[in-house]
């Protein structure tokens, strides 16, 4: 199947000819923020601003949020296995590769990062990776009885692929075991993240960039104890511990810890969590969370004092993100994306997508058959980016980025 890359020029062509603009808008045309006074929690050049030694945690909460990853002047990210790049300042998206004519779905290609061999012999999990001075890091795997796992690196091309170092290995019999790279962070130089040869997901292990892996925090509390939402900032490793008290899975608990990576201290921060859900920092003292109450609220670790931002009334929540400015909850069957300010203030509502990926402050990544918010219905799927200046506008100048059409 050929993927198409459209640059914003042809947009315009795809959208006049292909799509019924005459369907009503079915966001924010309800939601009257004109009054509202858009506020921020934090300083736009702290955590929520691009830095290449500091992990991306603003894609959100949950783990395996790393689909996109932001470098100074776009973002890359993988589109059916193929490496592709957005340009910030064109707005417009190329495959890396620049073979005349390529397909794009086969080993001859150096943009292609899927399964390759008649028998499926080895492949790269390209739904978790990280970017640092220009290389991409990935975890490949060779398939056999035994599914052996390594950190690769590459160029940002694609080309120069080069086997780093052995991770851990599974049984083939196991499900997706290798889906574990989705828990990759890059950090000051250094890749944090769940690998686990049981499958069991209960420990973090650090590596370096060479290949050496150490582990460095395990969870052995109750019963089913698992590890997920690594995150880090300054000289801490943030993650949620699962367990149950019970072998019946009866007595759930939670916590959030964090973990010095100088002087290996961990301390607990935040007990009791909504069941599978995530959280994200806000600076080194702030977390937004949602609580056992379905409340989104932020707590100060230090002070101890925690204020609600949002009461929830939403069924079937499924991820948060928060970008520096606003909060972005998705929930329902048919994802919804809630816009809110850090007042609690709605902002926008979307709709019309399948998948939301979220974004750094600037932009806005989702996959959906047709436009959002166009009520259409389409064959196939696509990206498409919202620059986030028209959040809370009722028109809005969506950009498909990539499709299967």
């Amino acid at each position: 199947m050929k993927i198409k890359f459209i640059c914003i020029f042809f947009i315009i062509i795809i959208f006049c000819t292909s799509c019924d603009n005459t369907s009503e808008k079915n966001a924010s045309s309800s939601i009257d923020n004109s009054d509202i006074e858009k506020s921020t929690l934090v300083d736009e050049d702290s955590l929520y601003a691009y830095n290449e030694n500091s992990s991306q945690n603003y894609w959100g909460s949950f783990a395996g949020s790393n689909y996109i990853r932001e470098v100074d002047n776009g973002y890359y990210f993988f589109f059916n296995d193929v490496l592709c790049y957005f340009d910030k300042n064109s707005k417009s998206s190329t495959v890396v590769c620049s073979s005349l004519n390529c397909t794009h779905d086969n080993e001859e290609c150096s943009a292609y990062f899927g399964i390759y061999g008649d028998a499926s012999q080895y492949g790269f999990n390209t739904m978790g990776f990280e970017i640092y001075e220009d290389y991409i890091y990935l975890i490949g795997y060779d398939i056999s009885e035994v599914w052996d796992c390594y950190l690769y690196r590459c160029n940002l091309d694609g080309t120069g692929r080069t086997k780093i170092g052995y991770l851990y290995s599974i049984d083939a019999d196991e499900d997706n075991g290798y889906i574990t790279s989705y828990e990759l962070t890059m950090h000051n130089g250094c890749l944090y993240g769940i690998l686990d040869s049981e499958n069991e997901y209960s420990c973090i292990s650090k590596i370096t960039l060479d290949g050496e892996v150490t582990k460095i925090v395990e969870c052995n509390e109750g019963y089913y104890p698992s590890i997920d939402s690594v995150q880090c900032y300054n000289n801490y490793v943030y993650y949620i511990e699962k367990w149950y008290e019970s072998e019946d899975y009866t007595g759930y608990n939670s916590c959030l810890y964090r973990y010095n990576i100088n002087s290996e201290e961990i301390e607990c921060l935040i007990e009791g969590f909504y069941y599978n859900f995530g959280y994200l920092l806000i600076d080194d003292n702030k977390v937004l969370y949602m609580n056992t109450d379905e409340n989104f609220c932020v707590k100060d670790i230090s002070t101890k004092d925690e204020s609600v931002i949002i009461e929830s009334n939403a069924e079937d929540l499924w991820s948060f993100s928060f970008d520096g400015r606003y909060i972005y909850i998705v929930s329902g069957d048919d994802s919804v994306l809630d816009v809110y300010d850090t007042e609690g203030n709605l902002i926008d509502e979307i709709t019309d997508f399948d998948n939301c990926f979220f974004g750094d402050s600037e932009f806005l990544f989702v996959e959906a058959s047709c436009e959002p918010e166009s009520g259409q219905s389409c064959d196939g799927w696509s990206w498409w980016v919202l620059d986030k200046s028209q959040i809370g506008e009722t028109d809005k100048d969506w950009i498909m980025i990539a499709t299967t059409e």
